[in-house]
């Protein structure tokens, strides 16, 4: 029979949550020792291996950004570079001359192409090279997206107002490209100054546009000649909304010459006490602060006539032109012609009247290039003599 403890249990059974008390021998004691001995022979190289990692993380630290770039292989950077969209890689292209090699490889514009455009119709006429250059890819997408934006902005065209006989559409339109006017002046060190439109108000046959931030010009003694541009975005993402930094096309509206000096040696053609204002230029008004203080802003007033080809196909340097349209009679000028009249501010429209069955002869006095000038507005009985 089995000891009983004086609890009533065997000895020589054992609750499971007892814990049983070990004694460590002396061999023990001296295996564990060599043991921790053994470790610590062997973790001086573990050490200078961390010494160097941590020394390595100094020195990286202590290096500029544009040195660890620099170190970063062609591999690398275009596949850095494939993440971006169109208008950041023409960006990124301009950092260094580095980066603009690397950007321009086609294999990146070739994945952007099949990304944006090989689903539109402009994307799908396209010719490829059994050798492709440098470049090839770049300007097939520049050129196709540019293509698809153009199309795009004629398709909506169709719908004609029948109270003005413009498009409809052309506001929305010229909205959704994301259109922005521009001045350009040029002064006489060769340098252009750009400055965009801080105001855009359209309205039912036209859209004004107003420049008032002009506090970074050189003096206005030294500009002679502006230029108004219309600055189109290349790249629109699937939404058909341009994209953020993409690249912009420039068109030329008007090209006016500026003189400081004879500009406000005539009358103003309106003022108040603070501002004269000045017509530089059929459609564009300049306000010059009294008492010599210079340009307070520029207004300019773009009539919707051809506008969105105006704002799309032409250049820097060269104004777009395109149809002549309805030619006039070298004997009858205007011949049954309307017309309608509108008078509004920069914001808003006032007053507005349309006169159909209009006649003019085409005789001086009564026509000056191409235009009806001989002619009076009595809004009080809405006749026009």
């Amino acid at each position: 029979m089995s000891a009983k403890s004086s609890s009533g249990v065997p000895k020589n059974i054992r609750p499971m949550n007892a814990r049983k008390k070990v004694g460590v021998s002396g061999d023990s004691k001296v295996s564990a020792t060599r043991a921790v001995r053994q470790r610590k022979a062997a973790s001086p190289r573990t050490h200078a291996s961390l010494v160097n990692g941590n020394e390595l993380i100094k020195k990286t630290n202590n290096l500029k950004i544009s040195e660890l770039v620099e170190r970063l292989s062609d591999e690398i950077l275009i596949l850095l570079f494939s993440y971006l969209d169109a208008g950041d890689l023409l960006v990124a292209a301009r950092v260094c001359r580095r980066w603009l090699c690397v950007s321009n490889d086609n294999m990146l514009w070739q994945s952007m192409y099949r990304r944006c455009l090989l689903k539109t119709k402009a994307g799908k006429d396209i010719g490829i090279p059994l050798d492709t250059p440098t470049l090839f890819w770049k300007k097939k997408c520049i050129e196709k997206s540019v293509e698809f934006r153009n199309s795009r902005a004629q398709a909506n065209l169709n719908s004609i107002d029948p109270f003005t006989t413009l498009p409809k559409q052309i506001s929305g339109n010229l909205q959704q490209l994301g259109v922005k006017f521009t001045l350009a002046f040029y002064d006489g060190r060769g340098t252009h100054h750009y400055i965009t439109h801080n105001d855009c108000f359209y309205h039912r046959m036209a859209v004004s546009a107003r420049w008032h931030s002009l506090g970074n010009l050189p003096d206005v003694s030294r500009l002679h000649s502006l230029k108004l541009l219309a600055l189109n975005p290349v790249f629109y993402d699937q939404k058909g909304i341009a994209c953020k930094n993409s690249p912009c096309q420039r068109s030329l509206l008007e090209e006016i010459p500026f003189s400081w000096s004879k500009l406000t040696s005539v009358d103003p053609i309106g003022s108040d006490s603070m501002v004269d204002l000045y017509l530089i230029h059929p459609g564009v008004v300049m306000a010059a602060w009294k008492n010599g203080g210079g340009m307070a802003f520029i207004s300019a007033n773009f009539h919707y006539n051809k506008l969105i080809d105006r704002c799309l196909c032409g250049t820097f340097n060269t104004r777009h032109v395109g149809s002549a349209g309805d030619s006039l009679s070298s004997i009858h000028g205007f011949f049954d012609y309307n017309a309608t009249v509108e008078l509004r501010n920069q914001r808003q429209t006032i007053w507005s009247q349309q006169f159909r069955n209009i006649h003019a002869i085409n005789q001086p006095g009564y026509m000056h290039t191409g235009h009806f000038c001989k002619g009076r507005i009595r809004a009080n009985h809405n006749i026009c003599q």
